[in-house]
């Protein structure tokens, strides 16, 4: 009786041990097919509404992980960049959306490959390969320039710098052939700015000096015979309101209504160095002003009024040497631009950005201690190299200037 219940309890005991293996190499079985249904991830498509890096994209294809960290796109190789590796913000099996990243080469496109690893099994495996264009973040939009200062758009969209040497100032308007003149400035050299009104007027600034307009088409400059008065003789900066008022400004700031009339603008400010960089855009003025070695430097704004401007706004003030622009623009988010700086300058050789809350970063480092004018028009930032002799496009990643 003992002995049969032994037995029976080992056959028992054997009955469930190959029940638990034959379920356990069914779960190994399930786990081995899984794998094999999910197999190599395959790209079959890459789509993206811009060639620029830091745009959103989508990749679609097979094979892919769920888990955004367990894949891993790679850009490359390329010459200039070796590889660039980065993770998908979403996934799906059939689909990674991502940032494409930061890659360019000035006035080159650059060809390149991708390619996807999904990284949750234990040996990786890697997709195939897509061919795939990153535009130029920088580019040349004109060259051959004798010290370029200013740059301005008309109505139309076509582009205006003004460049000098030491005897003459020449406004030329950029074509598709090059560089053709639209106004001559005998025995005058620029050291302002050129802005266009609503009329197609381009009006130029020579600071110091005299504050000249040129009728639309181009010809001969006018000398207004506007100063500014004695709060702000001749103008370094020149910006249009949506009116078209004209705010002037170096040594102070005033503004020139179209029928004449002067008003000074008290931008509240002592021991500055002669040289108020303005703009103005979406109803307010913005400026920095460069301490002479005492006090503050900063940037500021204030709502224009009927009357000249309201209450004055702090962005942000520094101890002097960290900024000297020669030219500032706002985008529509009310970040400011700057590029260019004088020889104490922290930041001579860059285009930075301010932040409404005095936030401070770096957009292009550009490597060119000569940088002046800075232009918005679309998506881009225009800026000229005084001693390089040409005008760069930068692309801006959605940002765009906040005109008037």
């Amino acid at each position: 009786m003992k002995l049969n219940y032994i037995k029976a309890t080992l056959i028992f005991s054997t009955c469930i041990l190959m029940l638990l293996l034959m379920g356990c190499a069914e779960d190994v079985n399930n786990f081995l097919t899984n794998l094999d249904d999910i197999g190599t991830p395959t790209i079959t498509e890459f789509e993206s509404d811009s060639d620029f890096g830091g745009a959103e994209a989508v990749i679609t294809g097979t094979g892919f992980s769920t888990d955004p960290s367990k894949n891993l796109i790679t850009f490359g190789p390329h010459d200039n960049f070796g590889y660039k590796s980065i993770r998908p913000s979403s996934a799906t099996a059939t689909s990674l959306t991502f940032t494409k990243p930061v890659i360019s080469a000035v006035d080159d496109n650059i060809f390149t490959e991708v390619r996807v690893s999904r990284l949750d099994d234990s040996d990786p495996v890697r997709s195939n390969a897509l061919d795939v264009t990153f535009a130029p973040l920088i580019s040349t939009f004109a060259s051959g320039l004798v010290r370029p200062r200013a740059i301005a758009f008309d109505a139309a969209g076509d582009g205006y710098i003004a460049e000098y040497d030491v005897d003459n100032l020449r406004v030329v308007k950029v074509t598709a052939a090059g560089n053709e003149d639209y106004s001559i400035f005998p025995a005058t050299n620029l050291r302002g700015e050129i802005e266009f009104d609503s009329q197609g007027t381009l009006w130029v600034a020579t600071a110091w000096q005299a504050l000249y307009a040129i009728a639309p088409g181009g010809g001969d400059p006018v000398d207004t015979g506007w100063t500014g008065d004695d709060a702000g003789r001749y103008f370094k900066s020149l910006s249009f309101d949506a009116d078209d008022n004209l705010y002037g400004c170096l040594e102070g700031c005033s503004r020139m209504a179209p029928d004449g009339t002067e008003t000074a603008l008290d931008l509240n400010v002592e021991n500055f160095w002669p040289g108020f960089v303005t703009t103005v855009a979406d109803g307010y003025l913005y400026w920095y002003t460069k301490s002479e070695g005492e006090g503050v430097e900063g940037f500021y704004k204030a709502p224009l009024t009927a009357d000249g401007i309201g209450a004055i706004e702090t962005i942000l003030e520094l101890e002097p040497g960290n900024y000297w622009p020669n030219s500032i623009v706002v985008d529509t988010d009310g970040n400011i631009y700057g590029t260019g700086g004088g020889w104490d300058n922290a930041n001579p050789s860059s285009i930075w950005k301010i932040a409404p809350d005095g936030t401070e970063s770096v957009v292009y480092e550009l490597g060119i201690d000569s940088c002046w004018g800075l232009e918005f028009h679309g998506e881009y930032i225009y800026v000229a190299t005084q001693y390089e002799g040409t005008v760069l496009k930068c692309y801006m990643n959605g940002a765009v200037g906040a005109g008037r």
